[in-house]
């Protein structure tokens, strides 16, 4: 079985959605064959480049046998494009180029003539801004240098896909017909405003958390050849194995190597000064020697920071996020009239302490005075540190039955490099070979990566102005149900009335007025 290395983190994804053992799962995935068919059209557009582009990203992640065909029999050096690219992403992955016995496929474009397969058809395209999905017929892509709308017709694609792979757990939510699905106005109405995409000016705009999201906002905006301004890239951590699952824009290649860094050498538009900075939202104020930061996108997975971002008063803040099943965005731009972006966030109730967060979803929680003592004493956690016990290793082998020798691989490492691998990264779930669900978000690649290409779309849609009629501030979209009247959800965010929030403090609004006063303008 070809699955990926990081599968552990896969399994902890699905088992979210599907609460089944690890075999289980493991046995669908590995008798089930996946492809991606494309012609001239899916092959010799940008529309369809970009579009096989990311499917192959958003596949290539969770599925171990994945089949790449070109339909037009005249395109051979395009397929063994994306098998390097796919075997750069998980490189036990099984590949070939033939629809033998495949279960499903997605077939990217336009075609003189159906495949002919034994299991499901699925066909995606795009039209500039707009994503198509049928289960009917071929869907044609255009030739703009829009990467919006392949990028969501990509993720509803792999959406679908992932229903019928584990239809006998979906089979109350059922698949896309015909589908047509805009960033600009985040509905499926088919009268869409649809203009063409010219060189836009970013001036100032900050992306924080190049993590699974900042990948789906990089992947669509490195596409992009006429971008202008400054574009500043803020985060603090490396890129570890489990977070290839669905980082779309990183491989194999990029371990152990600075997120700012690998999201950096994928940009090449040449008008475009893409600036890094190794460290949180506080330390990239410090550095920048000014709080005059004019859009901010937020991809981050806390509250705490969210509060920070906003308390430092950007003029306008697009916030994206995903949890089980969902995937949001949130537009902050009238700071003290509308809904800010701390306003969502300021607890209700007391909140678990980070210490006390690793010691349940380790299966410790009696030991969360142990855990403190790691974390406060920075010392690896194969040190001893309980008499006739041991290390926590020891303590945490046993509480999950897991063989001692199989938690060796974290020797030399801290308690949150631990934590972060052993519970994040799907490995607890794997080794124990249990069910239990821990409290950790782990959204599916293609939820992350639909996250981030709409906050890449708001960033441009604000900078080039090409919404023609207000949205509601909040778009809520649930990825494995059918897209309705419903699905997606605009809507308003309430503002916070506990008069906590920044939001409701004068010195603040006073503040915010000081410095946009001249420029306050309408997302």
């Amino acid at each position: 079985m070809a699955i990926a290395k990081y599968f552990s983190k896969d399994l902890l994804a699905i088992n979210q959605l599907i609460n089944s053992s690890q075999d289980s799962l493991e046995k669908i995935l590995s008798s089930t064959k996946v492809g991606i068919g494309f012609d001239k059209n899916g092959a010799e557009t940008k529309e369809g480049a970009f579009a096989l582009d990311l499917i192959t990203r958003l596949l290539a992640r969770l599925y171990p046998n994945l089949s790449i065909i070109d339909l037009s029999k005249s395109n051979g050096k395009k397929v063994s494009a994306l098998h390097k690219l796919a075997k750069n992403i998980n490189s036990n992955i099984g590949l070939t180029d033939t629809l033998d016995d495949l279960d499903v496929l997605i077939v990217a474009g336009q075609t003189n003539k159906k495949p002919k397969i034994k299991g499901k058809l699925l066909f995606i395209g795009s039209d500039n801004w707009i994503g198509n999905f049928s289960l009917n017929g071929t869907i044609s892509f255009g030739d703009s240098n829009n990467p919006f709308g392949p990028g969501v017709a990509a993720c509803i694609g792999a959406a679908n896909l992932f229903r019928v792979v584990f239809h006998e757990f979906f089979q109350d939510k059922g698949l896309d017909k015909n589908l047509t699905f805009s960033p600009l106005t985040c509905s499926i109405d088919d009268s869409i405003h649809n203009p063409k995409l010219k060189s836009v000016d970013l001036k100032d705009v900050s992306i924080v958390g190049i993590g699974a999201i900042g990948n789906g906002a990089i992947w669509a905006l490195s596409k992009l050849e006429n971008l202008t301004g400054s574009l500043n890239l803020i985060d603090s951590e490396k890129v570890s194995i489990s977070n290839l699952q669905r980082y779309v824009m990183f491989d194999e290649n990029d371990i152990e190597q600075k997120k700012v860094e690998v999201a950096l050498k994928k940009f090449s538009s040449p008008k475009l000064k893409v600036n890094l900075h190794f460290g949180n939202w506080s330390s990239y104020l410090k550095e920048r020697g000014d709080y005059n930061v004019h859009v901010v996108g937020v991809a981050i997975d806390n509250k705490k920071d969210r509060i920070g971002i906003q308390s430092s008063l950007p003029r306008k803040i697009i916030n994206s996020y995903t949890e089980a099943n969902l995937l949001g965005i949130s537009r902050h731009n009238e700071f003290g009239v509308t809904a800010c972006l701390a306003c969502g966030y300021i607890p209700t109730q007391q909140e678990r302490n980070y210490i006390s967060e690793v010691a349940e979803n380790c299966n410790i929680p009696q030991y969360v005075n142990l855990v403190k003592d790691y974390l406060n004493l920075d010392i690896p956690v194969e040190t001893p540190r309980i008499q006739n016990t041991g290390s926590i290793l020891d303590v945490i082998a046993q509480a999950n039955t897991i063989q001692r020798g199989e938690l060796d691989q974290f020797h030399g490492k801290k308690i949150s490099q631990f934590y972060s691998e052993f519970v994040c990264g799907g490995i607890s779930l794997s080794l124990s070979n249990s069910s239990r669900i821990s409290n950790v978000d782990a959204p599916l690649a293609f939820q992350s990566a639909m996250a981030g290409i709409l906050l890449a779309a708001e960033i441009i849609i604000d900078a080039g102005g090409y919404r023609n009629s207000p949205i509601k501030q909040v778009t809520h979209i649930h990825p494995l149900n059918i897209f309705n009247k419903n699905n997606p959800f605009n809507h308003q965010l309430k503002r916070d009335d506990t008069g906590r929030c920044v939001c409701s403090d004068n010195v603040f609004i006073n503040q915010y007025k000081a410095k946009w006063q001249e420029t306050q303008t309408t997302i």
